[in-house]
């Protein structure tokens, strides 16, 4: 799970480069790492990965890629699954603004 955070982390940075193809990249190997993980526990530092919790940070990538109405899907899609107590966590809440100023926890 860690490997496949830090793969969505760089493709956030190459989002913002705007380096689309790269960044389409690393999420597909974000994607892979996060279905090798499917079943391990997070260790304790990751309390907040979920399996979902992946599409959020997709959301994010989109919303920097200009693909908007696939970032909120693909965020709402993980907020659905999100545990109730990380939903009104302000590192949700920031991961939920970058990909749309109105999208919240609530939704």
């Amino acid at each position: 799970m860690l490997v496949a955070y830090a793969h969505m982390r760089r493709a956030e940075l190459l989002a913002a480069r705007a380096e689309t193809r790269e960044a389409q990249r690393a999420m597909a190997a974000a994607d892979v790492a996060t279905e090798t993980a499917d079943g391990v526990e997070p260790p304790e530092a990751m309390y907040w990965w979920t399996p979902r919790f992946g599409a959020v940070q997709r959301g994010e990538v989109l919303a920097l890629l200009g693909r908007h109405s696939e970032a909120v899907r693909e965020a709402t899609q993980g907020l659905a699954t999100m545990p109730h107590e990380h939903r009104r966590t302000e590192w949700l809440a920031s991961a939920l603004r970058r990909v749309d100023p109105d999208l919240t926890g609530d939704a």
